[in-house]
């Protein structure tokens, strides 16, 4: 089954706020714990530009072929790679295997996490402010500028931000503000 969307990053938008991280850590393990998070932001030490880690769906995983008990299989409708929790041993191969970095382990619960997806509504997209992840269907065009003063007028508005001193902090060209 070809897969149907994509969660897209956009490194020049993203502030290295790791929101993302939380957000996820938050959904799967009601914690806010990104060392729990099924996916990772990091900066490139030679440039400083930020790198998400998160399952690519591999078409021939390698995750799933080093998995020695077979606990790791390809989700029917997102494509992702789903960890069985009562097969998976801890071992780690899988973490090893990935050449994206994309395996992680989870220090608490100590087992092996990957991205769902949040089985296809992806919490990591929804709450990034600015629109460096996004969730769009495959050949969807990308956000792009537009998209991100859209976002920004969209966090204008939340009743949160705007009753903060952050609402003043999110400048929306005038050219831009519809």
């Amino acid at each position: 089954m070809p897969i149907k969307s994509v969660l897209s990053f956009d490194a020049e938008l993203c502030t290295g706020c790791r929101v993302c991280e939380i957000i996820c850590s938050l959904r799967h393990t009601r914690q806010c714990n990104s060392a729990r998070a099924r996916l990772r932001v990091s900066e490139e030490e030679d440039t400083g530009a930020a790198t998400l880690r998160l399952c690519r769906r591999c078409v021939k995983a390698p995750c799933v072929k080093a998995c020695p008990t077979g606990a790791i299989s390809k989700d029917a409708e997102t494509e992702v790679c789903v960890v069985d929790k009562e097969a998976c041993i801890g071992c780690r191969e899988c973490v090893d295997a990935c050449p994206f970095g994309a395996m992680f382990f989870d220090p608490v619960a100590e087992e092996v996490i990957a991205c769902d997806l949040c089985g296809g509504d992806p919490a990591c997209a929804k709450f990034c402010a600015i629109g460096a992840l996004t969730y769009r269907p495959v050949g969807a065009p990308v956000g792009g500028e537009k998209y991100y003063y859209r976002k920004l007028r969209e966090a204008r508005e939340n009743p949160v931000i705007k009753a903060s001193a952050f609402a003043s902090a999110l400048p929306v060209p005038e050219d831009q503000e519809k």
